[in-house]
């Protein structure tokens, strides 16, 4: 047997494990890189999901009473946490709901603001919830349950709805409106029907956004940190141990554990439930294993094939070079 050929076939048998290749390439792969792997991307999703996992309990309590008011029948369905999470992809209807919100809350403020020492002996500030009272939000009482006072409270960015209000029901005066904004409607002649409430758009903006924000705070796509984290202790213990590190591997793990990563937090998103992402995060970490082997058992196979047409090659030369 010519000497080249038996070389070829010594460095196959070597190169390569004793596995038939439909075996290498479809069988699951087992290695204890792989299985480390699987742990880091594992314990990311159930980072995600602790970290991700708040409660309307650990909101602002007004800003959860405000939703229940403004969405009576969704906020029997789906909490405001839920609720969030499933409109975080919908910037329009998310944009929607802050404002309801906040609406309602300038109204619970202003509630508690006047019940909290500013009316009268007897006298307490109600919401009022009453569909046959249309124009008002917030109803003054005295001792015997009486109406007093019919307020409306706006918490708009602009005063057109107050300017609408008041052309649509003149008798129920003042509109209530926040601090920062009576200047501007002292400028636009509506000093004789409004009246300013302590707070400003400003906190009312900030109280509904942070509680938004507390809701999605892991509902987004982000880097895996706590992976990386694990994956960083594991280099730091072979490094202790005096082991070999190979930082390119060190590197593509890191790529394919993020790829992983996002497919899980993009699943989360689209399915709106936080443990959908650990069985698309861990599937997907093994199907790009599976791919890299097939790409690097392809680069095998065409290394040998060139090797193949070069021996050929070469023995088809030397033929003619006897020849002649």
């Amino acid at each position: 047997m010519d000497e080249q050929i038996r070389q070829f076939i010594n460095s196959t048998l070597e190169s390569e494990d004793k596995r038939d290749w439909k075996e290498r390439l479809l069988k699951p792969e087992t290695g204890d890189l792989l299985r480390l792997d699987l742990m880091f991307v594992g314990g990311q999703s159930l980072s995600d999901i602790i970290l991700g996992h708040v409660t309307d309990k650990a909101l602002d309590p007004s800003v959860i009473e405000a939703y229940r008011l403004q969405y009576p029948e969704l906020s029997h369905q789906t909490s405001f946490v839920h609720e969030v999470q499933k409109l975080a992809g919908d910037p329009d209807r998310l944009r929607g709901f802050f404002s309801g919100v906040k609406g309602k809350l300038f109204e619970v403020e202003y509630r508690d603001y006047l019940n909290h020492g500013h009316l009268p002996a007897g006298y307490i500030a109600e919401l009022s919830a009453k569909a046959n009272e249309p124009g008002v939000d917030i109803l003054i009482k005295d001792d015997y349950g009486h109406v007093h006072e019919q307020l409306q409270a706006k918490a708009f960015e602009t005063l057109a709805g107050v300017k609408e209000h008041i052309e649509r029901y003149p008798n129920i005066t003042p509109v209530i409106i926040p601090h920062d904004q009576v200047e501007l409607a002292n400028t636009e002649h509506l000093g004789g029907f409004i009246e300013g409430a302590p707070s400003t758009t400003d906190h009312l903006n900030d109280t509904v956004h942070h509680a938004i924000d507390q809701s999605v705070v892991q509902a987004g796509v982000h880097l895996p940190w706590v992976g990386f984290s694990f994956m960083a202790g594991e280099v730091a213990y072979l490094l202790w141990k005096g082991k070999p590190v190979s930082f390119e591997k060190i590197v593509k793990r890191g790529t394919k554990m993020t790829i992983a990563a996002v497919a899980g937090q993009i699943a989360t998103m689209v399915a709106h439930s936080t443990w959908v992402g650990i069985p698309v995060a861990v599937t997907t970490r093994i199907l790009l294993e599976r791919y890299t082997k097939a790409v690097d058992f392809i680069h095998w196979l065409e290394a040998k094939r060139k090797w193949a047409n070069s021996w050929a090659l070469s023995r088809i030369t030397d033929s003619l070079a006897v020849a002649d």
